[in-house]
């Protein structure tokens, strides 16, 4: 090849990160991809009944608050008095 000229690289020339799985959301659990549809479907219906600018900051902001207390319950990293802040704050900005 010549100098200075960079030949195209494939998609499976990439690295990969060590212990990361090819394809693994074609071998997640049954129950994970059921809850994920089933979170789709509530936002599109969330999204039909409110409108858009209403349902999408709400199910965004819920799944912030469910993923992050989820999360530290698995793993309590960090500091838990500024992320229950933070979540109180996702909260309070629902709300209003």
């Amino acid at each position: 090849m010549p100098a200075g000229v960079e030949r195209h690289r494939h998609k499976n020339d990439r690295p990969t990160v060590p212990g990361a799985q090819r394809g693994a959301h074609r071998t997640a659990p049954p129950i994970r991809r059921c809850h994920f549809n089933v979170a789709n479907l509530l936002l599109v219906a969330a999204i039909d009944i409110a409108g858009l600018a209403v349902a999408f900051p709400v199910g965004i902001g819920l799944a912030l608050v469910v993923g992050a207390v989820s999360t530290y319950i698995i793993s309590p990293q960090g500091n838990p008095f500024l992320l229950f802040g933070g979540i109180a704050l996702v909260v309070a900005a629902i709300r209003v």
